[in-house]
This record gives C-alpha cells, sequence and structure tokens, in this order.
C-alpha cells in the first residue's frame, strides 16, 4: 500500500519558496477564510508531486507525459490517499482522495527509465511574491514567458524520485505551473483546474512560453497554451470570486429612514464580515450603539468599525471565541456596556463536500455557543436582551449536499427557543434566511444572489423596532 501523505502550513510555506506560488489561499488562514474555501487549499502541483513521489518510490519509470485533473480542493491536516489504477509498463493512473471524496486524477506515460535523464540547469530563483490581480477581460489575451528556475538542490532532496522521472528542468516546469497560475494567469483569485503536458527531447532551460489560447466567461474559465524546453502542453484554470465587499455605511444609511436604532445597544457576533458586518452598519446608521466581535479576522472587524466611525458613530471591536465567551462579555459589561440586542451569526465554513462530518461543529456554534453567549450575558444583569438568531430556509427543505448545516440550523432554532422560555427577560426572535451575497454563497458560477443590504434593512428595522 502506498503511504499517505498531508501538508501543513510549514510544508506549505516550504513548497511556495520552491515553487514562486505564493498566493495567500494556499498560506494566509486569514485571508483564506474569505474565499469560496473558507480554509487554506494546499497548492494542486504539491499534490501532484507527493502523488507521484510516492508511487515512484518502488516502481522506475520514465515520465513522458502528465495529464491531471483537479476534482475537489485539499485542505491542511488531511490524510490524502493515493490511489493506483490500470497500472502497466508505460502507463498508470493515480486517484487522489481525501476520505471518500476524489480531489485528483493523475495519468502517467512513460515506459520504464533504462537511462537516466539529461541534466539541465536551473537559473536562480528570483520570484516575485505579489500575485497579479487582473480581471477576467484582462486574462482573455494573456501571454508571457516563465524563466526555468529554482533551487536544483532543495528539489532533488524533496522529489528525488519526481527527478529520476522527469529531470530537474522537468519537475522545476511542473512547479513553474502552479507559479503561472497562482501568480500571473488568473494570479491572485486562481483556482487550478487541471494540466495535460508531454516531455520531449531535447530539453533546455529556455523560459516557459504561456498564451490564454480559451476563454469561458460563463464558468469563469480559461485555457492556456504552455510550450518550452522540450515541455508542450495545456493549463486549466478558473478565476475564482474575489471576497464579497458589504456597502459603505454611507451607502447603508440612504436606505434607512431616521434613526430607529437610537435605543438598541447591539452586540453582534461574527459581525467582521457577511450578514454580521452588514447589520451592524445598518444599527450604526440608524442611530444604534454597536459593538461587533470577531474570532480571527482582526483587521476586517477594524476596518468594518472604522467605516462605521466616519458617520460619527461609535463601534467597539472585540475579539470572542464562542465556546469559551464568558470573560469577553464580563469585560464588556464590567466598562459599562451591555448590550440590549444580541444579534449571533457566528458560524463555521458551509462546506458542501459530500464526506465532510461537520455536524458537531456545526452544533458546538450553532448551539451550544450560542447557549454560553446568553448564559453570560444574563449572568452578569437580568435586564431585558433582545437575542435575533439567523436560521436558514434550508431547515425546510435543505439541499442533499448540506443536510448537516440544515440540521445544526433546526437544532439553534430549538436552543434559541429553549433559552427564551429559561430566561423571562429573553426576548427570541428567529428568521429563516434565504441565501444571500456574502463570502459562503461564492460560487464560480453566475449565479444571482441577492445583495443582504436590503433584506436585512427591511428585516431588522420590522423585527428588532
Amino acid at each position: 500500500m502506498i503511504k499517505p501523505f498531508q501538508h501543513s502550513l510549514q510544508s506549505q510555506s516550504a513548497f511556495a519558496e520552491l515553487s514562486g506560488d505564493f498566493n495567500p489561499v494556499h498560506l494566509d488562514p486569514v485571508r483564506a477564510r474569505r474565499t469560496m474555501f473558507g480554509q487554506v487549499v494546499t497548492h494542486g502541483v504539491h499534490n501532484v508531486l507527493c502523488g507521484i513521489e510516492e508511487f515512484l518510490k518502488n516502481r522506475p519509470f520514465f515520465i513522458k507525459r502528465i495529464a491531471v485533473t483537479f476534482r475537489n480542493p485539499i485542505f491542511l491536516k488531511e490524510d490524502v490517499i493515493i490511489v493506483p489504477d490500470n497500472i502497466s509498463d508505460n502507463s498508470a493512473l493515480l486517484r487522489l482522495k481525501c476520505g471518500s471524496a476524489s480531489t485528483a486524477e493523475i495519468r502517467l506515460q512513460g515506459e520504464p527509465q533504462n537511462t537516466p535523464p539529461a541534466i539541465v540547469s536551473l537559473h536562480m530563483a528570483n520570484f516575485s511574491r505579489q500575485p497579479d490581480n487582473k480581471t477576467f477581460a484582462e486574462l482573455e489575451n494573456a501571454e508571457g514567458t516563465l524563466k526555468l528556475s529554482g533551487d536544483a538542490k532543495a528539489i532533488n532532496s524533496i522529489f528525488p524520485n519526481s527527478v529520476q522521472a522527469l529531470g530537474i528542468d522537468g519537475v522545476a516546469r511542473l512547479l513553474s505551473l502552479t507559479q503561472l497560475v497562482g501568480m500571473r494567469c488568473p494570479g491572485l483569485y486562481s483556482l487550478f483546474s487541471g494540466f495535460d503536458v508531454t516531455f520531449t527531447y531535447p530539453r533546455s532551460n529556455e523560459p516557459t512560453q504561456y498564451c490564454v489560447i480559451r476563454s469561458d466567461d460563463r464558468i469563469s474559465l480559461i485555457t492556456m497554451s504552455v510550450k518550452g524546453g522540450g515541455m508542450t502542453g495545456t493549463v486549466n484554470a478558473f478565476m475564482r470570486p474575489p471576497p464579497i465587499l458589504q456597502p459603505s455605511i454611507s451607502t447603508v444609511k440612504a436606505h434607512i429612514s431616521g434613526t430607529p436604532f437610537k435605543k438598541i445597544r447591539a452586540l453582534v457576533i461574527g459581525g467582521s464580515r457577511g450578514l454580521g458586518e452588514i447589520s451592524a452598519k445598518i444599527i450604526a446608521a440608524g442611530g444604534g450603539e454597536t459593538t461587533i466581535t470577531y474570532l480571527s479576522g482582526k483587521e476586517d472587524a477594524h476596518q468594518v468599525a472604522e467605516d462605521i466611525s466616519i458617520d460619527g458613530s461609535l463601534c467597539k471591536v472585540i475579539q470572542m471565541d464562542v465556546s469559551e465567551p464568558t470573560s469577553t462579555i464580563q469585560s464588556l459589561i464590567q466598562a459599562n456596556w451591555r448590550p440590549t440586542h444580541l444579534l449571533y451569526f457566528a458560524t463555521p465554513r458551509i462546506s458542501s463536500r459530500s464526506d465532510n462530518d461537520n455536524r458537531d461543529e456545526f452544533y458546538n456554534i450553532y448551539s451550544d455557543g450560542l447557549i454560553k453567549v446568553v448564559k453570560a450575558i444574563q449572568y452578569q444583569s437580568d435586564e431585558a436582551l433582545t437575542l435575533f438568531y439567523p436560521s436558514s430556509i434550508y431547515v425546510v427543505e435543505p439541499p442533499a449536499d448540506l443536510t448537516n448545516y440544515a440540521a445544526a440550523k433546526a437544532k439553534g432554532e430549538t436552543t434559541a427557543e429553549n433559552l427564551g422560555k429559561k430566561y423571562p427577560h429573553l426576548n427570541v426572535i428567529i428568521e429563516r434566511l434565504k441565501p444571500l451575497a456574502t463570502d459562503q454563497s461564492a460560487s464560480l458560477l453566475n449565479v444571482d444572489v441577492a445583495a443582504p443590504l436590503e433584506t436585512m434593512v427591511h428585516l431588522l428595522t420590522k423585527r428588532l423596532c
């Protein structure tokens, strides 16, 4: 059996130094949380080379062609299983899986290795660390070159079997493909879909030339030709959506008449982005006071607070983990700020991966965390408190890939109702929301999802005032 592998943030960083792909989706947990994946995604080419490396340990093979299809992202600390299939003297199919999810298919063609590959020198690596940020229109005619660069010693050390099968230049050119997609084309908002490349002789260290040959804006997909130094082929990549930005406080204020929230002090759990962010701005624009919490998005939270302050309103920012909220809420109330309203937007990433057993994570936040937050506030004071609990229309008819999420939201509704019965001064408002445009709803497809401003203005004005 071929040994599984997994990646850490440290191995990701090391691979970025080796390949020149410093895209933050692979390296920065805080920025990655604002993507459609909600967390760090490992480099696709990293997984391909790790899979090939393990496969080749007991099977010398000279690779002439590699065709790869990426089907699902691989995240940090996930065991990646290599399933070989259709093995012959001149071909192999390697399937990479995480649990039951198929993540990549790697098709190899070649021949039993008789002679070592030619030795080609690499240029000294001098990689840019800032990804290009192009529009899709700019990508449609993009072209350029990538110098064959890299640390030959490090490549030989990390991928020795792959070097024997492809040559040092062959591995370096595969590494350049992740740099191409992650840093150049599409660049910052990229998603590698796959590649199909062939290696022939003679080999050289000439640059790899790339050119976009097809584009499809319906699904944000581009196809590039790549050629240089004995490698030819194609690369497919999607342009994924950027983080969903919510309207500024000045835009929000234009949608509110008067000061309907002037008597409200709102503690907005999860107010650094998405529905929590827009709700905090709505209440502030309507004359209320706000305190927003964040778990990891400190910079995002402070940007929200700064935007609110432009309007002359005040917005406090505190870090809070809903699994341990007591000391944070205690310090807030001891500083003479007790909320009249609690808006509970805490949520993990809503993953649709079929094998993602995230029910406990959902329950911990939507139910257990809610209990702890309400208990901490009520323990400090028995003054009246209104709880706004955002649920989902999926509670009634959940999509097949979101049953865990729907079940957890249903349990959260029950939890909120029971809290209302337990605490006589707690007024509970539960609202089942349709999908709205946030980071959680981002998609490669041009799906029409409503902006949340008008929906939340109407809802909060109606339910909180």
